[in-house]
């Protein structure tokens, strides 16, 4: 196809040979070098140019300025090609990765939601001396875009139009084969208006397949192009000759198109014809959905005068007119956009036909065509990326690794594994053998691991507690480092974590401290004193429990009294709880929350208590009620309306519930620091311990804190 081509020929102004590039595929890969300029506190529009593999930065007969890449990307090695003539002098070097598999520039700072567009440029020129040009594939953002076949010879540009979801782009070359070196010559990033190339969803992606200046002598690009598009020049058709203007001192740039690019065109040979057809070599169609631009121009004045010249855009005998026929304005031009992307085949035909009161044949001055690819990746968990980056930042030898690390699918980074999320979350970090030392930093926002395998490193200092908050991990691999102290009490007390600590200099568990004097005498006391707030509490709940389900008329089905119970409470509290579609939930959604099930963390004669996270990343405990006969039926709604109405600081919160067929669930606040059996008990050290004074003040304050609850209801 043609997305690509001669780099040379664009060239032409600067390099002293004019050389051909070879066509390839029309997939455009979004420029592999990026950067942004900011000035005096505010960032210009991004005209970024790279050379990749440069040694200097260096200004071009063009005026554009060019940057070396060393900013950009932290891999690979520069290389000179082995034909430094040919081509101008961001061209006569590169950069290539012979040690890995998926090497990326990154670009900060870009302006999320606007359309940019990334160019590509890859010469092999030999540089190797090996005459063993690779393959290998291109990537953006976490999206696929290409397969990159290069030559000895020859080279291509590629081109990418789309709109970044986040404040970087990311381009990328992947190993496909063990003996494909990936490279890569130049990248450039310019960003464009907001009313040029718009599409029916912001999320389009435009891959260039051409575009050409019809019966032009030249390329026509920057300066001419304020955003250094190239517009490639037409070659010879039969029955088709070149039309244009002498004088062209009246042209000027429109935001669509550069002024030279319209002051010639082509037409029918003869002046009789009523259609012109386009070649199917100029389209490079293949079946696809497909986006275009055709732009029209008067270049004859007399014709102009007569208004002599009318015709209508035609695709597979279609009219795709949006605003009627097409007059070519003098001066001027008309444009002819598809903005949704059509359907297109191999055998489509494009051509103008003359409408009825028209004298001339049709004109065209210049296209534009693009494959449409739908959608862009919404790139790995935001949460995990910056987890990642405090990685990165500890240990040097991680900074190589750059881009989406999870996207897209078979392009995950060595030391990583992934879900099928969307977006993505990061469930194995396999960093055995790394060579990481020092302390651990913090990277417990990456909430979904599994597995963490950490061993034969020099990490030092005590086990970090963070290690033993990830509420999926399952094994954590700690072997073989310099850890030292004691282990910490969220991994002792884990009975459901494969852990494997072999050496290191640390002990199984914190010991606690032997009670004091003062402390055994009172605990006779204290317990006594606890026991009997507790009890008079439950009382006081089992008061309310009953009152409550008093003063419910009575009702055919559980369902139905509890869903009443639920309507009157809410009304009676104004507001203050809305019982609306968040608090209802599903036993599709109790499974996936639970992930089916999977970590108990409570089990009781009413029923079992399960972990779970909800979407917006809360945590949750999950009550499943085991009795299903009438009893459990009165004893859920009784709980679901307890935690209701009873608020209180140190009472856990109601989130939702669950009563579908014979599945009664409640969803309530998770306390992450244990049950209170064990921190009353002592099994579990908290950061800050409950004195015996605080204790009996909690349990004072939620007795009398309940006693005003049921009161104030009646």
């Amino acid at each position: 196809m043609g997305g690509s081509a001669s780099v040379v020929s664009l060239l032409w102004e600067i390099a002293p040979i004019e050389h051909r590039f070879k066509r390839a595929s029309s997939l455009v890969l979004p420029g592999l070098c990026i950067a942004i300029q900011v000035f005096c506190g505010f960032a210009e529009p991004l005209f970024l140019s790279i050379d990749c593999g440069g040694m200097d930065n260096h200004t071009d007969r063009l005026g554009i300025n060019w940057v070396v890449d060393d900013g950009y990307i932290k891999t690979g090695k520069a290389a000179q090609v082995q034909n430094l003539d040919v081509y101008g002098k961001e061209l006569s070097s590169l950069r290539y990765f012979p040690s890995q598999k998926k090497s990326c520039y990154v670009i900060s700072g870009v302006a999320t939601g606007k359309k940019h567009m990334v160019r590509a440029t890859f010469f092999y020129g030999n540089y190797d001396k090996k005459s063993w040009p690779p393959s290998f594939d291109l990537q953006f953002d976490g999206n696929s875009w290409m397969k990159v076949n290069t030559s000895s010879s020859e080279g291509q540009y590629f081109e990418v139009i789309y709109a970044p979801k986040r404040e970087k782009i990311s381009v990328c070359v992947v190993q496909t084969s063990p003996d494909q070196i990936t490279f890569i010559s130049s990248l450039e990033i310019r960003e464009l208006e907001t009313s040029m190339y718009e599409t029916n969803d912001k999320e389009d992606v435009l891959l260039r397949i051409s575009r050409t200046a019809l019966g032009a002598a030249k390329f026509v690009r920057y300066p001419d192009d304020p955003y250094d598009r190239y517009w490639h020049p037409s070659s010879e058709i039969d029955g088709v000759v070149t039309v244009g203007r002498d004088n062209i001192s009246f042209i000027k740039n429109f935001t669509d198109i550069p002024g030279l690019a319209l002051v010639h065109a082509i037409t029918p040979a003869s002046s009789n014809a009523t259609t012109l057809a386009l070649p199917s070599s100029w389209m490079d169609l293949e079946d696809d959905t497909y986006y275009y631009n055709f732009y029209f121009s008067e270049v004859l004045e007399a014709a102009y005068q007569n208004k002599s010249r009318s015709f209508d855009f035609l695709v597979d005998g279609e009219k795709l007119n949006d605003y009627g026929s097409i007059i070519p304005p003098y001066q001027s031009y008309w444009s002819n956009y598809n903005h949704r992307g059509r359907r297109l085949t191999a055998g489509s035909v494009v051509s103008l036909v003359n409408t009825a009161n028209a004298s001339l044949p049709p004109i065209l001055n210049a296209m534009e065509v693009f494959k449409v690819q739908r959608g862009l990746a919404n790139g790995t968990n935001e949460q995990d990326v910056k987890a990642l980056e405090v990685l990165q930042g500890q240990y040097q030898q991680l900074q190589s690794w750059a881009g989406d690390p999870c996207l897209p699918d078979g392009s995950t980074w060595d030391w990583l594994n992934c879900n099928t999320d969307d977006p993505p979350r990061i469930t194995e970090l396999h960093l055995n053998g790394s060579g990481l030392n020092s302390t651990l930093p913090d990277f417990s926002s990456l909430t979904a691991l599994e597995m963490i395998d950490l061993s034969n490193n020099s990490l030092n200092g005590q086990i970090p507690e963070f290690l033993g908050r990830f509420p999926w991990l399952k094994q954590l691999n700690l072997a073989d480092n310099n850890f030292t102290g004691p282990l910490p009490t969220s991994l002792a007390g884990n009975k459901n974590l494969i852990l494997n600590i072999k050496g290191n200099n640390i002990t199984e568990e914190n010991p606690s401290p032997p009670a004091t004097d003062g402390e055994r005498n009172l605990k006779p006391i204290i317990i006594g004193v606890s026991l009997g707030s507790i009890i008079l509490f439950l009382l006081l709940v089992g008061c309310f429990i009953y009152a409550c389900l008093r003063s419910q008329r009575p009702r055919a089905s559980p369902n139905v009294v509890f869903e009443n119970n639920v309507e009157n409470h809410v009304k009676q509290q104004a507001g203050s709880i809305q019982l609306g579609s968040k608090h209802i939930f599903t036993y599709e959604d109790i499974v996936k929350i639970t992930r089916n099930f999977q970590t108990l963390i409570g089990d009781g004669g009413s029923g079992s208590v399960y972990y779970g996270r909800l979407n917006n990343g809360n945590d949750v405990a999950v009550k499943v009620l085991k009795d299903l006969e009438q009893q459990g039926s009165k004893q859920f709604v009784a709980e679901v309306n307890l935690l209701m109405t009873v608020h209180h600081k140190n009472l856990v919160s109601f989130v939702g519930f669950c009563d579908e067929g014979n599945n009664m669930i409640v969803l309530y606040e998770h306390m992450q620091n244990g049950s209170l059996r064990d921190i009353l008990s002592g099994k579990r050290i908290t950061t800050e311990p409950l004195t015996w004074k605080r204790r009996l003040q909690i349990a004072l304050d939620v007795v009398t804190g309940t006693q005003k609850q049921a009161f104030s209801q009646k």
